[in-house]
């Protein structure tokens, strides 16, 4: 993910596979992302919440729905 200052852009997993980002949107106030892509008809939706925002191993943690298909994840920096 990328951050011009004003918007956020991206993929979801970069590669031979990658989804690009349709919608991307950080809510500062409670520090939740919302991500959005689509890719050969499968609609992809990530919600997490930022954690340990002043640590450089922050993580966001949340549901990802891929179609018909829901689970949790984790992701942190390292």
């Amino acid at each position: 993910m990328d951050w011009d200052g004003k918007a956020i852009t991206g993929t979801i997993n970069p590669g031979p596979a990658a989804v690009p980002l349709t919608k991307a949107e950080l809510n500062h106030n409670n520090w939740t992302v919302h991500l959005e892509g689509e890719s050969k008809g499968t609609r992809y939706v990530i919600d997490g919440r930022i954690e340990n925002l002043g640590s450089v191993r922050r993580s966001i943690v949340g549901t990802w729905v891929q179609g018909n298909q829901k689970g949790d994840f984790k992701i942190t920096r390292h």
